[in-house]
């Protein structure tokens, strides 16, 4: 049942992040201009308070999500959230 739920999980930030690589090619925010297009490069162009944000947020949504999948009845892919 771990397995199943960790399988949909991956299976969604990766559908999330498709949409990200696409996302640049049509249009941008005002505030990111200066950021390049190139996802490699724009990995440096992130500063480290922006990385601390990124990983704060992960880690709320899986300590959030903890309890529901080893302690709950939640069937597997059930978090609420569907893109």
């Amino acid at each position: 049942n771990v397995l199943r739920e960790a399988e949909r999980k991956h299976g969604r930030v990766c559908m999330l992040a498709a949409l990200g690589m696409m996302f640049p090619e049509f249009g941008r925010f005002p505030q990111f201009e200066g950021m390049s297009t190139n996802p490699l490069q724009a990995f440096y162009d992130v500063g480290p308070i922006a990385w601390l944000q990124i990983f704060t947020f992960i880690g709320i949504l899986e300590t959030v999500s903890y309890d529901k999948i080893y302690y709950g009845d939640a069937a597997p892919g059930d978090l609420g959230f569907d893109p």
